[in-house]
């Protein structure tokens, strides 16, 4: 009887030893695949953060048709340009009315682009001028 203690004994150390060894053998390579999970979750993230930064926009002004008319055979159109504020549509910054000749009226903007470091950390997007 003592000799089979000694047996189950020996065995049940035997089993926890080789769970121990197999647990430090296999838990390190679990926590870098964990952790490589996790630093490409983040940065995921924060790709999709650059391209909402890239692809969001915003308006920041508007431009309506006053009226139209003839005048000595020319088309005369009369418009407003208002510029508003990015946070609150309905607040206007500026405001000005022009006539021109004709009645197709072309908008020409520049675009200034950001470093990528910018646009990935939200601070600056493109901006038309």
């Amino acid at each position: 009887m003592a000799f089979a203690r000694g047996k189950i004994r020996f065995f049940s150390y035997a089993v926890m030893a080789t769970f121990i060894a197999t647990a430090a053998y296999i838990g390190p390579g679990l926590y870098q695949r964990a952790m490589t999970i996790h630093e490409l979750l983040t940065e995921n993230r924060e790709l999709k953060q650059a391209i909402s930064n890239l692809t969001d926009e915003d308006q920041i002004g508007y431009a309506k048709v006053l009226s139209q008319w003839q005048e000595n055979g020319r088309q005369l159109t009369t418009i407003r340009f208002v510029e508003t504020a990015r946070d609150d549509k309905t607040k206007i910054i500026l405001q000005r009315e022009c006539t021109i000749e004709g009645d197709v009226i072309h908008f020409d903007a520049l675009i200034v682009k950001f470093e990528d470091k910018m646009v990935m950390d939200g601070k600056s997007r493109a901006m038309y001028l």
